[in-house]
């Protein structure tokens, strides 16, 4: 029997109509969110995942694969999506095409499961894009952020322009066949570990630093001799004119 609460596979209904079907099947929980990919969009100290909206134009041209940009300790996608790889847990997915957008609507994909993890640099990555005739393309390098662009078979680039992309979700999802050319389990390495945790930590304590002092310059200088205490070296510029007028 189908009651007024249920998402089904292949439905296309407003966000409003989804938040409220949710509300009804699970009162005890809290209200959805479509702020960002994951709902709750943020969560530093659980690892729960109620719900995915993904975006065709920004993080899912192909309908099992979510391409994570822009990940960070805050919002914990690394952490959430690795928990649900290990435990097989579901949660809810829901996916926008350029006609939902339109229309103001979403696909309901349905409970999907993550099946996989890669890094774009990985043979696995290039393996299971080229299965199905895309290619993951590496634009450019600015200092340490790689910008990637995803082409489809007829060669057209999937994004509007190159993005950040710092690892893949493959996922299982109700209605495609179990996913191809990559190993079930699958997680990322530590480059990507690195990538997302270690960059985040020092791009916050170089904002928290600015907001302390206003203008702070954090020089990289490399240190000649090795130490056992946490070392930074930084320059605090006074923007106050002195006496003589510099």
């Amino acid at each position: 029997m189908r009651f007024n609460y249920d998402l089904l596979p292949g439905e296309q209904l407003t966000f409003e109509e989804i938040a409220s079907r949710y509300a009804q099947k699970h009162p005890e929980d809290k209200e959805l969110t479509a702020r960002a990919l994951l709902s709750p969009s943020t969560s530093f100290r659980t690892l729960k995942i109620r719900a995915v909206f993904a975006h065709e134009e920004s993080n899912s041209p192909l309908e099992d694969l979510l391409f994570i940009a822009n990940d960070n300790e805050r919002k914990n996608y690394l952490r959430r999506f690795e928990h649900y790889l290990e435990k097989q847990q579901t949660f809810l997915y829901f996916r926008r095409s350029q006609r939902n957008k339109k229309e103001n609507t979403w696909q309901v994909v349905g409970e999907s499961r993550v099946y996989a993890m890669i890094d774009p640099h990985s043979a696995a990555a290039q393996n299971l894009l080229s299965s199905r005739g895309y290619k993951l393309v590496l634009m450019r390098q600015d200092q340490e952020q790689e910008y990637w662009q995803l082409f489809d078979p007829q060669s057209h680039p999937c994004f509007a322009q190159s993005r950040r992309i710092q690892y893949i979700v493959v996922l299982s999802t109700p209605q495609l066949k179990v996913p191809t050319a990559v190993m079930a389990g699958t997680q990322v390495g530590r480059r990507v570990k690195i990538n997302v945790l270690q960059r985040a930590s020092q791009a916050e304590f170089i904002a928290a630093l600015n907001a302390r002092y206003g203008g702070c310059v954090i020089t990289g200088t490399r240190l000649t001799d090795r130490h056992n205490w946490p070392w930074v070296e930084a320059c605090h510029i006074d923007l106050r004119e002195n006496e003589e007028g510099f």
